[in-house]
């Protein structure tokens, strides 16, 4: 079994269990982390926000995030809903 990741505090305490095969900076409240080959976003709690959907993703800015299923990039708002459509 390969390396998880999860989260720590400032002291050190581990506050979301390594459960990610990746998982990133907190941007915008939500993390974006990847499970079996797709990429969600989770909350400060741990709480998956938007589910692992994703082939690839980037972190928030500004309420949201860049984001690909397949050749097509979109937007998407911290529900997880294309604000665009997504194109090639």
């Amino acid at each position: 079994m390969g390396k998880k990741f999860g989260y720590i505090d400032t002291t050190g305490k581990i506050v979301i269990n390594p459960q990610f095969d990746e998982a990133e900076r907190f941007f915008d409240g939500l993390a974006k982390v990847k499970i079996e080959n797709r990429y969600g976003y989770i909350d400060k709690t741990g709480k998956m926000a938007i589910n692992p959907q994703f082939d690839e993703a980037e972190g928030f800015s500004d309420g949201l995030a860049r984001v690909s299923i397949g050749n097509k990039w979109g937007y998407i708002n911290k529900k997880g809903t294309y604000v665009w459509n997504p194109t090639n």
